[in-house]
Parts: structure tokens; sequence; C-alpha cells
């Protein structure tokens, strides 16, 4: 959750400490391992159905038959509609899934309303906002041929790249880890000073005790 709100160039230290603010739990390991989470969810693609949801647990995905994928031509595969994400998608805590269940002291689970939706696995590329993707034809003069591919780019992760041909498809990244942005970054502001506490009209008024001073000096026996 915190790799969203950093926008940093990795060093090749993985045990670099991250600096910046919010405060980044870890190492520059760590930071790789979630923005490597964030890349693969948003662009890690194929063409519909080369997978279908697992019977069992439909958030998975298993190869679909041969028999059973459409032979696509190059001017197919150049429309949105014949591809999917072939990851499921980061919600906003920062999980592929929904939260465990959690129950409250009688053991009734607890509704939480501000639970993001469950994404369904295989979700189909056109549902993306408007101007994610690009796409084009290659060789762009003249009709495809044989050796024509299909090629997506994804404007949200600059370096991400999608090809496809026939029953063939790649996904390649070559960037900086960081996402697109329209304005220049800048760090967030820190949260506001939190104010003192004040009194209020039903609660009891302060006392202050009286100061009670005592003789540091240990008493002396009689004897002495």
């Amino acid at each position: 959750v915190v790799a969203r709100k950093l926008k940093r160039f990795l060093s090749g230290n993985l045990n670099a400490p991250v600096a910046g603010y919010p405060p980044f739990p870890g190492t520059e390991k760590n930071l790789l391992r979630a923005q490597i989470a964030r890349i693969t969810a948003g662009t890690v693609i194929c063409p519909t159905e080369f997978f279908i949801p697992d019977e069992e647990d439909p958030l998975r995905i298993v190869p679909n038959l041969p028999e059973d994928i459409p032979d696509r031509t190059t001017e197919e595969l150049h429309s949105l509609d014949a591809w999917c994400h072939a990851e499921l998608e980061l919600n906003t805590y920062g999980r592929c899934t929904a939260m465990p269940e959690q129950l409250d002291d009688e053991g009734e689970p607890i509704d939480d309303p501000d639970a993001p939706e469950q994404l369904p696995a295989l979700r189909a590329l056109n549902e993306d906002e408007e101007g994610v993707w690009s796409s084009r034809l290659n060789p762009i003069a003249g009709s495809p041929s044989a050796g024509s591919l299909a090629i997506f780019r994804n404007l949200l992760w600059p370096g991400a790249y999608s090809i496809g041909f026939g029953r063939r498809y790649a996904n390649i990244y070559v960037g900086y880890g960081t996402r697109y942005m329209e304005q220049p970054y800048a760090p967030p502001l820190p949260p506001p000073i939190q104010q003192e506490f004040t009194v209020g009209e039903e609660d009891p008024p302060f006392v202050e005790e009286e100061d009670i001073v005592e003789d540091p000096t240990p008493p002396m026996d009689d004897d002495e």
C-alpha cells in the first residue's frame, strides 16, 4: 500500500533502506517485490479463452483445452475485446483477494463498508479506463501479412508491452518501475499536527494536586 505513494528509482542494492515519505516498512528488495506485483497485476494480459476459471476456485485460472482456443487473425487480436488480464487486480488493501472474515465477540461476521469489491479473474481488457492501452499492427504499411504482430502498450506503466500473433502471445516490461504521472511528483504532505486536549463542558475540571515535598535524608537513629 505504501509503495503506491512512493516514486523512487531503485539503486540496485537490495538491502538498501528506502528513504522517503511515507516511511516504507522494508528495504529495497521489499519495494521491488511490491512494484513487480503492481506491474504484473496491471500489465500481464493474454488473449481471451486461453485460460478459464477453475470450477472449484473461480479466482484461480487453468489452461483451456487446445481445441477450445479459437484461431484468430492478427486483425482480430488488434482489438481490446480479444484480450483479458491474466492476473488478479490488486485492491486498495494491496491484496488480490478479499480480507479474511473477521468475527466479533459473539462470533458474528463483521461487515466492513469500506471493503473493496472482489473483481473476477480474467477481467476483460475493455473494462479498463479509457486511455490505458494503445495498440498497433506491425508492419503498419499494407495489409497484415503472415508475420504481422498485434502490439499493445500500457500507458500507465511505461515499458510494458504485449505481443500477440496466431496462438502465441508474450508480455515484457523494461522500465524504471515507476507509474506514469501527468504532473511532476510531489511527496505527500505530513498529516496535520494534532490539537491539544481541551476539557469539555461536561467533563470534570482539572485539579492540580499540591506538591509533596519529602526529605531525601534518611532519619537518624537515636543511638547515633
